[in-house]
């Protein structure tokens, strides 16, 4: 069975191309989605709520010396629930997880070779009484190898990291990738796959409050398989566009489910 997927913000895939010194790239995104079913362990179920998750991002990647890219994810997110046979709701809006990220090529030819670190902070806020949680209640240390190659009409690549987390929550794997298409002058159609895999036994959901089985917000032990299909269109070549995206999966584990769509503006500076 498929399921449609809620995250913080849409899938991004480490690709293994560095920006060259001075060279810029800004994207600013929105992801939306609402449930009213979550994966809890193995089974997904019903909650009886309305839920929303909605999160607004930018996103910027820098070039430095010595062949290095800084990075740099600002999320703020919009959470909440309502249930119309009980009269219950919530809300809370804050701070996501902020995140730095550094990546260097290791091999600059036909087929590129990086390798990347990537830094998720504490940031978010809770309610604990009513399950909603703005960011994972832990700090993440990401390192990563990433691969692949292009030419006038296609491009892929692929990455493999590892997930180390703070606070009692599960070490996890991570493997994700891209193969993007040029379907017309400025159009790529884009397909992407993502598997987050938990390698270890977290403690944080052990205490877990018992309301954040209602929202699954930033859960311990969270694992999925997931694809996309998004398009991308650039309305002034090589220099900015928009992208449309949508993200389904055949695996879930601790998330929440539901329909989610994502959106995008960016612009290149070179």
């Amino acid at each position: 069975m498929l399921y449609l997927l809620t995250f913080s913000a849409a899938i991004v895939a480490q690709s293994p191309w560095v920006r060259s010194k001075g060279n810029a790239y800004v994207q600013v995104g929105l992801s939306t989605v609402t449930y009213n079913m979550v994966s809890i362990d193995k089974q997904v179920v019903e909650t009886g709520n309305f839920s929303y998750d909605l999160t607004s991002q930018l996103y910027a990647e820098y070039g430095i010396p010595w062949k290095t890219e800084f990075s740099l994810v600002v999320p703020y997110k919009f959470v909440g629930y309502d249930n119309s046979s009980n009269g219950s709701n919530a809300n809370l809006n804050g701070a996501g997880n902020l995140q730095f990220g550094l990546k260097s090529t290791l091999l600059d030819k036909q087929n590129k070779l990086s390798v990347g670190l990537i830094a998720n902070l504490n940031t978010g806020k809770q309610l604990s009484l009513s399950g909603l949680r703005t960011g994972f209640k832990a700090n993440t240390i990401l390192p990563y190898l990433t691969y692949g190659g292009s030419n006038s009409k296609y491009y892929y690549f692929g990455m493999f990291g590892y997930g180390a987390m703070d606070n009692g929550y599960a070490d996890y794997l991570k493997m994700a990738g891209e193969i993007g298409k040029q379907i017309k002058k400025d159009w790529f159609l884009i397909f992407i796959v993502e598997l987050r895999k938990s390698i270890s036994s977290g403690t944080f959901g052990l205490n877990d409050d018992v309301s954040f089985s209602k929202t699954a917000l930033y859960r311990d032990n969270q694992q999925f398989l997931t694809f996309g299909i998004k398009a991308n269109y650039e309305f002034i070549p090589s220099l900015a566009g928009a992208t449309l995206s949508f993200f389904g999966a055949a695996y879930v584990r601790n998330v929440a489910a539901g329909p989610a769509v994502n959106i995008s503006i960016y612009r290149k500076f070179n």
